[in-house]
């Protein structure tokens, strides 16, 4: 719905959906036969893909969107920001705190917000510099091995029958 929106006003916006389906992918299918047949186009569902594949589509796209409705992590989150992709992210579980100021981010299950972010992100060369060099900056709060240790860790906590 959110895609929907932004491409109503960006002719140009076009929406790639990369992974496995999941649990809402029937949910997610019956959103893109609702759009418009114009955006309806520019909508490409790749399904599972390679990491070389997601590499270079987080490299080359616009912005991420990630609408999670709950997140524990979201890597996503980082390597797009790692790769200097600019972020539009809902203020769900972790997210927030994972993504500092450097993404733009907007209420759960608010479309219109969404599509103005992202239209925002596509016009405003100066919110995306400003996001990309946050975004960089963020990354660096999330060294591999700080969370290598921090999942060694806990899984030593879970090994011993104790909570951490």
């Amino acid at each position: 719905e959110a895609f929907g929106l932004a491409a109503s006003v960006e002719p140009e916006l076009a929406l790639v959906i990369a992974g496995s389906d999941g649990n809402d992918s029937e949910r997610v299918r019956q959103a893109i036969d609702a759009l418009e047949p114009g955006a309806r186009r520019r909508v490409r569902c790749l399904g599972r893909i390679t990491d070389d594949d997601k590499s270079w589509l987080v490299h080359h796209a616009r912005a991420l969107a990630y609408p999670s409705l709950d997140e524990g992590f979201g890597f996503p989150i980082l390597e797009a920001m790692g790769a200097g992709t600019p972020v539009v992210a809902s203020r769900a579980g972790s997210i927030p705190e994972v993504t500092g100021d450097a993404a733009v981010l907007v209420p759960v299950d608010d479309p219109e917000l969404l599509a103005e972010a992202l239209v925002a992100l596509h016009r405003d060369d100066q919110l995306r510099r400003r996001c990309i060099e946050a975004g960089h900056r963020n990354v660096e709060r999330f060294p591999w091995s700080a969370t290598a240790a921090g999942l060694r860790s806990l899984y030593d906590a879970l090994a011993m029958g104790r909570e951490r």
